[in-house]
């Protein structure tokens, strides 16, 4: 995520061949010459829209996550004083 992000923000794809994980096996020099493509504005502005939407998404995702874990509350707590009583 780190690279995407980047790669929306940082138009010099020789900067983000330097982001590349440690266990990559090609050098800086052939991830810069390979990623060339990246500059065309219509795929920066796709990323850039589905980078938005994975934001939106993991954003509302959590929030429902948060809700589930206080609405099983009760439930937890039902459960732990029927395992005391039995």
């Amino acid at each position: 995520m780190r690279i995407i992000r980047a790669i929306v923000q940082v138009s010099a794809t020789y900067k983000l061949a330097v982001m590349r994980n440690y266990r990559c096996k090609k050098d800086e020099s052939e991830i810069t010459r390979r990623s060339l493509y990246i500059g065309r504005q219509e795929h920066l502005l796709f990323l850039a829209q589905s980078l938005d939407f994975y934001d939106f998404y993991t954003e509302k995702i959590a929030a429902c996550d948060a809700q589930i874990e206080q609405a099983i509350v009760p439930f937890a707590q039902w459960s732990a004083m029927r395992t005391r009583q039995d």
